[in-house]
């Protein structure tokens, strides 16, 4: 039996809590996702309470010098266009949205159609108004990075980027800045690994905790790749946490490597690239087994190194010691 790409799908975690969605301006559900109908379609969707959501959607614009827009509440949250001279490239976006109780209108707009008398049909036998495909749309809670998650592709715990437009080496990251929601456990140390691509060689970047005040990463001063380590606060209580990395400085376009050319996303939507995003977990110094070790065991360590100390003064200085005795 074939799967079928349910458009849209909606995490079953979340779903008591997300009523609807209703869908406007979408074609009929086919096994492998839905197509637009004209130039524009919409998702209404209600929440139940205040929520973190994670919104995923992937596609393919058909008709050359296409562009869509895509826009969450009136906002625009991603931006694509056809690159010049092709047709049907893909479109894939992940984002973080953090959203109020209440009513939600998601919506796709595009410039030309199947059958909108801008350009030539894609599909001159399908007399439906085709607007752009979608593969996946998708509803979930995020997925939360913890001391666990350890031995799982990091890439499933990082939000706000653009997967599968370029290579996997990095990921492009949009405005709102690249995410993760980790998990604190009690009695642990935690600290961030970070590689991250700049847009000119002089880009700074900076760390937001829980939506706190900025904290510069470190990094060298000039180059494009940014690798280190940021030890987070030993004070950060157990429980949740909401990880955000930015731009402190203005963005040229486009990016270095070419890392956006030949794709669907403008370098003018991207902010830096992701090359990886690890937390990793230490213990404190009370758990290391130095600190484990029992009372015996160190005293006779102490004593062995007063003996190793003892014979050496008697090395160095006992000889000239004993002559001057007899003389």
């Amino acid at each position: 039996m074939t799967a079928v790409n349910v458009i849209p799908s909606v995490a079953p975690s979340i779903q008591k809590l997300l009523e609807g969605p209703q869908l406007e301006g979408f074609s009929v559900q086919e096994s492998w996702g839905r197509w637009t109908l004209g130039k524009q379609a919409s998702v209404r969707f209600r929440l139940v309470e205040p929520q973190n959501l994670v919104l995923s959607y992937r596609g393919v614009l058909p008709l050359k010098d296409q562009t869509l827009t895509v826009t969450l509440d009136g906002r625009s949250i991603g931006l694509f266009r056809q690159p010049e001279g092709k047709d049907f490239q893909l479109f894939a976006q992940k984002v973080l949205l953090s959203l109020p109780a209440g009513p939600h209108h998601l919506q796709f707009r595009t410039n030309a159609s199947n059958r909108g008398g801008t350009t030539p049909p894609f599909a001159p036998q399908d007399t439906r108004d085709l607007g752009v495909s979608l593969e996946v749309l998708n509803f979930q809670a995020p997925r939360v990075l913890s001391p666990t998650s350890s031995g799982e592709n990091w890439r499933d715990f990082v939000y706000n980027i653009y997967p599968s437009l370029n290579s996997p080496v990095y990921f492009p990251v949009g405005r709102a800045g690249a995410s993760l929601v980790f998990s604190k456990s009690p009695g642990t140390q935690q600290t961030l690994k970070y590689g991250l691509l700049r847009a000119s060689p002089t880009q700074t970047f900076v760390m937001r905790l829980d939506g706190g005040p900025p904290v510069p990463l470190p990094g060298p001063a000039r180059g494009h790749l940014v690798q280190g380590t940021w030890p987070l606060p030993s004070s950060l209580s157990p429980g949740l946490h909401h990880l955000n990395i930015t731009v402190a400085s203005p963005v040229p376009a486009p990016l270095p490597l070419g890392l956006t050319a030949e794709t669907t996303l403008p370098a003018s939507e991207v902010r830096f690239a992701v090359q990886y995003l690890r937390l990793q977990s230490t213990p404190p110094l009370s758990d290391l087994p130095l600190n484990r070790a029992s009372g015996g065991g160190l005293l006779l360590l102490s004593l062995a190194l007063l003996l190793s100390l003892a014979s050496l003064f008697w090395l160095l200085f006992g000889g000239s010691l004993h002559r001057r005795g007899h003389s």
